[in-house]
């Protein structure tokens, strides 16, 4: 398999031939990623927003995030789920911007929730940060998390080619 390499395009990539490894048009960033998304027909289409499989190319940097919580910076920690998630999620891309990535560069999320009931609002935050993305996914309900206001966890890992 021939390997693709990382090219700055303005957000339209040198090659519409998608049978080429990797290639995919960011919307945030303008260069062409190199993420392969695996979604083979022998098994079942995804149930939501992710992929079953994100191949990262060789020579990409990794960040791995530990799990994040909905605490602001001033310690509050806000109230619902979707208040909660959407700082989780900012979170998220602060660290990111940290290491010179976006959320565009997550390979995969594991999700952590204790009230199953707040699956769609949760949802409905992760679909305005990362549902083009379609990164590798797992929710799990838990029966708590370190303190009781907390309603989400999330840890992520992200890969960015630089070259």
């Amino acid at each position: 398999m021939r390997r693709a390499r990382s090219r700055r395009c303005g957000g339209k990539c040198a090659s519409k031939d998608m049978s080429r490894p990797y290639w995919k048009p960011s919307k945030a960033r303008g260069i062409c990623r190199m993420l392969k998304k695996h979604n083979p027909a022998t098994v079942a289409t995804p149930l939501s927003s992710y992929s079953h499989g994100v191949e990262v190319p060789p020579d990409a940097r990794w960040m791995c995030l530990s799990g994040q919580i909905a605490i602001a910076p001033d310690g509050s920690v806000p109230e619902g789920i979707e208040a909660q998630s959407t700082l989780v999620f900012e979170n998220i891309k602060n660290i990111l911007a940290s290491g010179d990535m976006g959320l565009e560069d997550l390979v995969r999320l594991n999700v952590y929730i204790v009230n199953p009931d707040d699956m769609a609002g949760f949802r409905t935050v992760r679909d305005k940060y990362v549902g083009d993305i379609k990164c590798g996914s797992t929710m799990i309900v838990i029966a708590g998390l370190a303190k009781p206001e907390f309603l989400i966890e999330i840890e992520a890992m992200a890969a960015k080619s630089d070259g």
